[in-house]
């Protein structure tokens, strides 16, 4: 069997941020969103979950939005939002990035949910909402 490269494995394996190119974890982001889904259903897991995803280093300003994504994708909407509006992403001051509210709004299976969706990303980001194209 043929030995992958070193560096063809690292580039297929990693998702590079776009701002000062430092490679994403995602096989560990990818581990905490099935942690992630695996708890949903308590508040106070999902809280747990995320506290240590921080305390382990994975999860920060630069792979929130990563996770968000995946977790938005995979259909778990309402779980991405709810990471969003964390109390441990505030006292750790990891910042939410305005670029994943249209990924949130894309997620979303219908129109109510989109509703839904923008509600709760206006109470998160304090009222600077987006305009609906109508």
């Amino acid at each position: 069997m043929a030995r992958t490269p070193e560096w063809l494995s690292l580039t297929s394996l990693s998702y590079f941020s776009a701002e000062d190119m430092k490679r994403l974890p995602v096989r560990e982001v990818s581990l905490l969103c099935e942690r992630l889904r695996s708890v949903q259903s308590s508040d106070a897991r999902v809280q747990s979950v995320l506290a240590e995803g921080i305390r382990t280093r994975v999860l920060d300003n630069n792979t929130l939005p990563f996770l968000v994504q995946r977790l938005a994708l995979s259909g778990n909407w309402q779980l991405a939002v709810q990471v969003l509006g964390s109390e441990c992403l505030d006292r750790r001051r990891i910042g939410r990035d305005h670029n994943t509210w249209p990924i949130l709004e894309r997620a979303a299976p219908c129109n109510e949910s989109r509703d839904a969706i923008r509600l709760a990303l206006i109470r998160l980001y304090g009222g600077s909402c987006r305009t609906q194209a109508k």
